[in-house]
This record gives structure tokens, sequence and C-alpha cells, in this order.
């Protein structure tokens, strides 16, 4: 059985997409979501000891470590798919208020063909779930990705 993930677009958007034979990969610090993969929602402050080396002190390791996924925000490039093609939610928000596609992926047969090169780092392709979660108390929820 194919491993199927969708991608909603608006009319341009698929158009490009077929007739260029190809998928958009955003700039993660690009993307629509203010809280998407965002270095202020992860907490630094449990720096194990084995890091700190008795001198480095713990705010230093703490920034450095916030900067560091900064960085890696910065230089990461993806491609958002969902598992469903019936939610009015994205219908909404990628299809220009209803009118546009929902297009189907063998998610095994893009990552074969889309090419190990992402910037200047070789990796191959690989596919993470996102899972929600409640920031405490907020009402918010914000992105985290599944272990």
């Amino acid at each position: 059985m194919s491993n199927i993930l969708y991608k909603y677009l608006d009319i341009n958007g698929a158009k490009c997409m077929i007739g260029n034979q190809n998928l958009l990969f955003t700039n993660v610090s690009q993307l629509n979501d203010p809280f998407d993969c965002h270095p202020k929602l992860i907490d630094y402050s449990n720096v194990p000891e084995s890091k700190l080396q008795g001198w480095v002190p713990k705010e230093w390791w703490m920034k450095k470590e916030e900067n560091d996924a900064l960085n890696l925000r910065n230089e990461t490039w993806l491609c958002s798919l969902s598992k469903v093609y019936d939610s009015l939610l994205m219908w909404s928000h990628y299809c220009y208020n209803h009118k546009g596609v929902c297009i189907g992926l063998d998610i095994d047969k893009v990552i074969q063909s889309v090419p190990p090169m992402f910037g200047t780092i070789y990796l191959k392709p690989f596919v993470i779930e996102v899972q929600y979660r409640n920031v405490a108390g907020s009402g918010i929820d914000v992105p985290a990705v599944a272990q």
C-alpha cells in the first residue's frame, strides 16, 4: 500500500508544481506560522553538567544552544504535507478560499526522486511527523516534532 501525503495548493501553485515537476521547499525562517520551529519555544535551561565542565557559565551555554538552534532554523528547508485530503482549515488557508487543489503524493516515490542536496549540506530527504501541543495555560497550540 502506498504512503500518500497531500499538498494543498492554489491553482497557480498547482500549475507550477505539476508543470515543473517539483515540490516547493520553504526556508523554516520564512514559514507563515511564527511559532513553527522557533528556537524561543525550546527550554535550554537543562544543561548537562558534562557541558559546563566546572568553568563554563550555565547562562553562556543556554545562549549558545539557542543561537545554534537559530542558525539551524535559518539553514533548514522543508516541504509541508498533510496526512488528510479533506481538512477545511487546510482548504481555507492554502487553496485560496477553497478554490485550489489537493494533490496526493506517494511519499516513498517523492523521497526517491528528491536529490539529496540542500544548500551546502548533503542530506537524504526524510519525513518527520509534527504533533502539536498546548503551551502551558496559553490556549495556543505549537508544533512539536514527534520523537
